[in-house]
């Protein structure tokens, strides 16, 4: 599966879901929290369990594949919030968002002058 995109991370945001939420499981959540979880998730919402709504199933179960494919190791998780932190716009200070705050605010001032 390709690596996650910001953009669909963004749009999973705006609709008040993160992959936690989609995988049913807290931010703190071992490794085998996480994969006991998407097995779980997995087998209730694949397509083939769930005939007489296939394509509900189907969207359901690619969202499950994809939030775990996002999450199912220490190191990806911590990348993934990372890159949520940074979108919501708390970052602390110390990624892309303040960078590009920081530079759009000494261009205000250099205009101001």
């Amino acid at each position: 599966m390709p690596p996650l995109s910001f953009k669909k991370m963004i749009y999973f945001m705006h609709n008040g879901t993160s992959y936690y939420d989609i995988l049913e499981i807290n931010r703190d959540a071992s490794d085998s929290d996480v994969k006991q979880a998407y097995v779980t998730l997995a087998k209730r919402h694949h397509p083939d369990q769930n005939p007489q709504n296939r394509p509900l199933a189907q969207n359901r179960f690619l969202a499950i594949r994809e939030a775990y494919d996002a999450l199912n190791t220490r190191e990806k998780r911590a990348i993934y919030n990372q890159k949520i932190r940074v979108a919501a716009g708390n970052d602390n200070g110390y990624g892309l968002l303040s960078l590009v705050n920081t530079l759009l605010s000494k261009s205000k001032k250099n205009n101001a002058v």
